[in-house]
């Protein structure tokens, strides 16, 4: 008896410097400067917010501001990570040089997770067998980080061209299933039929003298080690819950349809998997006149269909629309040769933006091109009226014209001055780049 009780006493002497270094020692909570009950997205916008104050870059001259940014960079990674998040917010950082040390050594158990209740289960058969002692990877069965990812999930966002071209930036508030933070820790018990090992072992007598002895999986826990403890008020909606997330998706400018945008482990947890990723796939909606067409090696042009007079077809025309990002456009013919519909006019420059690196001479990012698909209005002869038609005859050629055996003429307009290319707002964004 009275080893025992110094066994006990020798027990409690580890743990309480444990338990008392984790509430002693500094809150990575005040750190970032974030409640205990914050969520990830809080925690990461404070952790940005604080990167940039303090970042070494910033303050080459303060050593203070540099220690600063070493303590929220590991408050950040502790409490961004749900399993270092839940040592810590348990055991403090002791119980996370514990998790550490236990990892790097390979554990007392080979699964990295530190408990330190465990050391009342290695002296269990000292105190009358009340504890059990686990069997090597019991836990790794139950550790969430040791499950594989479960299937990516596909998400449609719907865009402007207006939000590709300028870029933009979403907030949506994605909703997802997770596993309850306590499930491993609070609702699963070791399994009363197998003792924790996952097998049974049955015993037959198959005569005098002879025992056979067959190992199986444990039919009460699945060889999982592990039963559900019900009910279990750590988890009350069970081991999965619904939890919304606010999620910031940046959209860069020049993006194409049907581009997609990653966030990683984002997606659902499953029975037997940790979370997949998300995908958010980017869907234009039509716009009133620009449009892209997809082909090789243009998928920077812009589209645009213009209506004109057959005046304006012979005689020339000028017409200002406004662009994507609010500056103004002139599209011109002046004196060039007579329009036909299915010509197409083409401005430099008017396109979309490439999401390459700015040009070095420059700092201008490339743009595609500008395409203007003419028609022309043909007026009825109820509208000319028989004597000017007459008139009009009579100052056409009388032969067949000798038209290009192209039908889709195209107007060029790249190295010369144009008015579509010389009378830019020069208040343009990317004038600025």
């Amino acid at each position: 008896m009275r080893r025992d009780l110094v066994l006990l006493v020798l027990i409690l002497l580890v743990l309480v410097p444990f338990y008392s270094k984790g509430v002693t020692g500094r809150d990575l909570y005040e750190v970032l400067g974030v409640s205990r009950s914050a969520d990830e997205a809080e925690i990461k916008r404070a952790f940005r917010k604080l990167a940039l104050q303090l970042h070494p870059d910033k303050n080459p001259d303060d050593r203070g501001a540099e220690q600063r940014f070493k303590e929220i960079s590991t408050a950040y990674e502790i409490l961004s990570d749900r399993e270092k998040r839940h040592i810590y917010d348990n055991y403090g950082e002791a119980g996370l040089k514990a998790h550490e040390g236990a990892s790097s050594a390979g554990g007392a158990e080979g699964h990295g997770f530190f408990e330190p209740f465990d050391l009342f289960e290695q002296f269990g058969s000292v105190f009358g067998g009340g504890f059990r002692g686990k069997p090597r990877g019991a836990h790794r069965e139950s550790a969430a980080s040791d499950l594989p990812p479960g299937p990516d999930l596909l998400l449609v966002l719907p865009v402007t061209l207006t939000d590709l071209y300028n870029g933009a930036v979403r907030e949506v508030v994605h909703r997802r299933r997770v596993r309850c933070p306590k499930w491993f820790q609070s609702c699963l018990t070791t399994c009363s039929a197998c003792h924790g090992r996952g097998v049974q072992i049955i015993t037959r007598q198959l005569g005098p003298g002879y025992v056979q002895q067959i190992q199986t999986i444990c039919t009460v826990c699945g060889g999982k080690g592990r039963t559900v403890r019900t009910p279990c008020d750590a988890c009350p909606h069970g081991e999965f819950e619904q939890q919304e997330k606010l999620l910031t998706i940046d959209i860069e400018r020049g993006a194409e349809d049907g581009s997609r945008i990653p966030f990683e482990g984002e997606g659902d947890e499953g029975p037997g998997t940790s979370a997949g990723n998300v995908y958010f796939i980017l869907q234009s909606e039509p716009h009133p006149y620009f449009w892209r067409e997809a082909s090789a090696g243009r998928s920077l042009d812009l589209h645009m269909n213009l209506s004109i007079t057959l005046r304006e077809a012979m005689m020339g025309f000028e017409r200002v629309v406004k662009h994507l990002d609010g500056h103004d456009v002139r599209i011109s013919n002046g004196s060039a040769d007579i329009l036909a519909t299915g010509d197409t006019l083409r401005i430099p420059g008017e396109g979309m933006p490439s999401r390459v690196a700015p040009n070095e001479a420059s700092g201008r990012v490339p743009y595609g091109e500008l395409l203007v698909h003419v028609r022309v209005l043909m007026p009825s002869r109820s509208a000319l009226g028989s004597e000017l038609l007459q008139r009009i005859a009579s100052l056409l050629p009388t032969e067949q014209a000798k038209y290009n055996s192209d039908v889709d003429r195209v107007w060029e307009t790249r190295g010369r001055q144009s008015p579509a290319s010389s009378n830019r707002t020069a208040s343009r964004p990317h004038d600025e780049l």
